[in-house]
């Protein structure tokens, strides 16, 4: 006995396989740019860090107070 609505094997075969899709090079320009600027950020917050605890300065804005 056949239910309506089944799949067949061969359709089941062709989701199961995967497309493999190579990103452009406009994308992997882009993520590396990510990737830089991620790295230029952490390195910045670093320096901020250093700053705050070898002289005593406070460079971070304070969320909260009224100008």
């Amino acid at each position: 006995m056949k239910f309506q609505g089944t799949t067949s094997k061969k359709s089941s075969k062709k989701a199961a396989e995967k497309v493999v899709v190579k990103p452009s090079t406009e994308v992997l320009a882009l993520q590396e740019s990510l990737r830089l600027e991620k790295l230029r950020n952490e390195l910045l917050n670093a320096i901020i860090d250093i700053a705050d605890t070898d002289l005593n300065t406070n460079l971070r804005k304070k969320f909260g107070t009224k100008q």
